[in-house]
């Protein structure tokens, strides 16, 4: 009895191994995926965040909780709010999209942090639209004369669920009202350069 017990752990034991050979990246992804949603839900700080940050995009619908944690947590630093808009472009999901709305029409948070929902929600809207912080934050006749487009080599998502069908039309409403009637100078011009290009004009 103890050797036929010995025999299924052993079997159970190299075909986990054998697994793990198959596939070797979709292991690594899946951990790197545990690793990522924990450190950015508990809040930890510094260069694993940072990695976190990094991964974070290409975990599914698994990730949007870790996502939705590092929003909230996330202050006005572009360079982590560089890494959190491109870890949110890689995957589109409704969840996703009223946060970053409700990111977008709070007057409280930093003018990055609402200027990174723009970015990823223009992403969404047209995944060739990829622009960035300086293209919405600065001078303000530089910005009005510029005009950004569209790149030819889009990275496509990693995951993309159905955007409703009113989204863009949402999209525009809500960069008018801020344009219109928001206290942040910075944050109406921002959307007024949204505006005025793709995928909006």
């Amino acid at each position: 009895m103890m050797r036929l017990h010995l025999a299924v752990i052993t079997l159970a034991l190299v075909h986990q191994s054998l697994l793990s050979q198959a596939n070797p990246d979709s292991i690594k992804l899946r951990n790197d995926c545990r690793a990522a949603e924990h450190v950015l839900t508990t809040g930890e700080p510094g260069p694993h965040r940072t990695d976190a940050l990094s991964i974070i995009g290409l975990c599914g619908r698994e990730g949007i909780p870790a996502l939705q944690a590092a929003w909230t947590s996330a202050g006005g630093d572009r360079t982590e709010l560089g890494l959190l808009v491109t870890s949110t472009r890689a995957f589109v999901a409704p969840e996703l999209v009223e946060m970053l709305f409700t990111n977008l029409s709070q007057p409280s948070q930093p003018l990055n942090a609402r200027v990174a929902s723009l970015l990823v929600l223009l992403t969404y809207a047209d995944p060739a639209v990829v622009p960035g912080f300086d293209d919405f934050v600065g001078d303000q006749g530089q910005l009005l004369a510029r005009r950004y487009g569209r790149v030819d080599h889009s990275s496509p998502p990693a995951g993309r669920e159905q955007l409703a069908a009113d989204f863009m039309q949402r999209l525009r409403t809500a960069l008018q009202a801020i344009s219109g009637s928001d206290p942040d100078a910075g944050m109406r011009l921002a959307v007024r350069v949204a505006l005025q290009n793709p995928p909006l004009r």
